[in-house]
This record gives structure tokens, sequence and C-alpha cells, in this order.
């Protein structure tokens, strides 16, 4: 694959008869030439060929100061062919990258640099901290699918689209859809950009000024819908709530689980942490002051609280007032953040498998809802029945208000039908 040669080019020819010694490389019936900054006349160039070995090694003549150009060959030879076995040898070859590699300073080769799945439970832990629980639960799972592929973690150098394809094949081998991964990733890769552990000119996804022609993720997405949450319901129509709110027959551990996914849609939709978080000093004259941990947004005036929300906390609340827990959530689990976002992970799985699993099969629904249902539900129940969209978007505590257009997932149909026949300026 590589091959010490001479660029026996009339261009390349110096005035003194020289040509430059390249190093040759071949793959794919493709050749590329790198030259190594010395010269050599054709006749002092000899290529000694072993044909036990099927090797072959250049010598210089004898001539006034080939000792350090011979040093210089060999030296660069051996260097090719480890980065080639550190990089390429289980992977396709890639000349840029592998002449990016050559090119690089000794200085800079031997500086330890975060690897990919390193830098992951690194954005995870800030998450944690940020009490994001989910977005921290997601960080992490992305580092050890990354550790599935490549279990020696991989340098940011090492992060291109040759491995992305690997990344994908593998995931699918595994039944795994790797959408989210592949969105968490192209984060983890501009966040490594905005610290300066990557280059942003070796971005790796399709990007419409760095590369444009780069790893496309979007036609990962479709199919991941289509076959892995086809029975997910994201958002509850007004009938199923209904449903929902009238279901008999639950333990009491069910019932209280269920009370908590209400207590949130009766609020727009607020987090799991930030219930968890929400402490009686936080509830004045009937209204909820605090700060979405997600984005950090809120209303001034606070969020005011249904009577149905007012009626939970009477029921299920802990009984205590100012600094104390509304809910016994996290009561005993709060020494740190980390320990928090852990238990809130704990809980929505146990609601999730004590109350919707056991709902949705009590009402015989085809498909299953998620915490994040009450978000989605009441968002599109709201907007459904008129209320207007800027205030809806406050409520949800959006930091953009073009973000509720991802919330607003089924139109009513009949609304449509009135909005479509606006259009048609009858009087």
């Amino acid at each position: 694959m590589f091959a010490i040669r001479l660029d026996k080019s009339s261009s390349s020819k110096s005035k003194l008869g020289k040509f430059p010694i390249v190093l040759q490389v071949t793959w794919d019936r493709k050749v590329r030439r790198k030259r190594l900054g010395v010269s050599a006349y054709e006749h002092q160039f000899t290529i000694l060929k072993d044909p036990k070995k099927r090797k072959e090694r250049v010598e210089l003549s004898d001539m006034r100061g080939v000792g350090e150009a011979q040093e210089l060959i060999d030296s660069e030879l051996r260097r090719a062919k480890e980065i080639y076995s550190e990089h390429f040898k289980n992977r396709v070859f890639n000349f840029n990258r592998f002449i990016d590699l050559f090119d690089k300073v000794d200085e800079e080769e031997e500086k330890p640099k975060m690897k990919v799945a390193e830098f992951c439970n690194r954005v995870a832990d800030e998450f944690e901290i940020n009490s994001q629980a989910k977005s921290a639960h997601y960080y992490r799972y992305t580092g050890i699918a990354v550790l599935k592929v490549t279990p020696n973690d991989l340098s940011f150098d090492e992060f291109d689209e040759y491995w992305l394809k690997e990344f994908v094949r593998k995931s699918k081998e595994r039944g795994i859809k790797a959408y989210n991964y592949l969105v968490h990733l192209r984060s983890v890769f501009n966040k490594a950009v905005e610290e300066q552990i990557a280059d942003y000119k070796n971005n790796p996804f399709k990007n419409p000024y760095t590369n444009p022609r780069g790893f496309d993720i979007s036609k990962y997405k479709k199919s991941k819908i289509a076959k892995v949450n086809k029975n997910k319901i994201k958002d509850l129509s007004k009938e199923q709530l209904i449903q929902l709110k009238n279901v008999q027959n639950l333990t009491k551990c069910q019932d209280k689980y269920l009370a908590i996914w209400w207590f949130s849609f009766y609020c727009f939709g607020v987090n799991l942490i930030d219930i968890a978080k929400l402490k009686y000093k936080d509830i004045k004259n009937g209204r909820w002051y605090y700060d979405r941990s997600k984005t950090g947004v809120s209303l001034k005036i606070g969020k005011p609280l249904l009577q149905e929300a007012q009626d939970i906390i009477e029921k299920y609340g802990t009984g205590g007032s100012g600094n104390d827990y509304v809910f016994d959530i996290i009561v005993g689990y709060d020494e740190s953040e980390k320990t928090i976002a852990d238990r809130v992970l704990r809980y929505a799985k146990y609601i999730r498998d004590a109350a919707f699993y056991t709902c949705k099969n009590k009402l015989k629904w085809d498909g299953y809802f998620t915490f994040y249902s009450a978000r989605y539900s009441s968002a599109t129940l709201a907007l459904n029945e008129g209320a207007d969209r800027n205030t809806v978007s406050h409520l949800l505590d959006h930091e953009n208000f073009s973000t509720i257009d991802n919330y607003a997932g089924r139109a009513d149909d009949t609304k449509v039908l009135e909005a479509m026949e606006i259009l048609s300026l009858k009087s």
C-alpha cells in the first residue's frame, strides 16, 4: 500500500536534475503521492526487492548528505504504516484524512484529547447538574452506543462519515434504529467544536456551509418513526383524556402515579424534574413560581394552578410547608444533582410501568402514552379549543415561540375545515 518513489514528471524536475522523493499511497486502484521534502537524482535512487518477504526498500547511493535523507524516508515510511495500522486497519481508507494525520506535528499528536464516548459522558454530567435528567440519560446512552461499535472509543479526528455508516450498520444488526443516537452525536460534535476539542472543518454531518455532501441523518428519521414508535400516542385526544380521567379499579400506588401525570397535564406539561423539585414556598396565591429546568424560562407572574392541580396537592402532597417538597418524589434523594436526576428517571419508570401500561390495557387502547404525552396533549387540546398560540407558548415555558409547532401535532379536522372556509371569502 505504501512505497517510496521518485516523482519523475517533467514539471517536478529541478534545475539540477533532481526529482522529489514521494510517499506513494495505493488503495482501491487509486494512487496518490505525498512529497517528503527531499530530492535525489534518478541514478541515485535504488529500489531493493526482497522476493521472499515481498517487500522493498529504497537505498540512496552514497553521496554527500545522503545519510539524513535515508533516515528521513525510512522514518516516514514507518510512520505511514503506523498511522494506517492505528486509524485505518479495519476501516475504509480515506486519503485526505491520512494526510491530515501524516502532516501533524509530533507534539500535537502526543496531546491527550477527549474522545467521543468520554465527551458524551461529560455532556451528560453537565445536563445532570442542570437537573435535565432525561437529556443526561440520552447522552450517556449515546456514549455507550459508541463503545458498542468502537470498544476502545475513538477520537474526534476518527469521527468521520465512514465511522457513522459503520455505526448505523452495527446498530441495525442489534435491532436498533440509529436516528436518535445520530441526532445526539451531531450535537456532541457541535459542542466539541465549541470547546475546541474538535475541528469544525472535520464535521462529518451534512451541512450547507462546511460539508454539503456529508453524512445525512434525515433519511434515517422516517424509518425510525414508522417502525419503532408506530404505537406511541404522542398526544391524547379529548375523548381519550376523558376516558383516562374516568378509569376505574386502580391500586393506591397506580392512582398516585397517574395523579402526578395529571398534575403535569393541568400545568401544561411541566417536566417531572420540575414537579419533583416543587416546594411549598414556590406556590403563592394559587400560582407556581419557577424556572423550567430545560430552558430556564417561566411566566414572571407565575403559572396559575387549576383547582384540579390543587386537589392533587391536597391529596398526594407531603403536607409540609416552606422549604419542604410538595411531592415525595425526591425526598431523601436530594444530596446531589446526580442523585436527583437518577431518582427522577427511576420514578418515571415506576409511573410508566405501574400506571400507563395498566391504563392502556384497561381502556383497550391500541397504542401507549408516556409522561411527555401530558405536554403534547395539553398544548394540542388548548389550541384546538381556540386558545391563543402565543399564550399557549408562554404556558409551555418555551424559549422560542416557533417551538410550539412541534406540539400542535393533531389539528382538529373541524377547525381545519373552518380555517379553510375563511379563505373562500364568503360573507
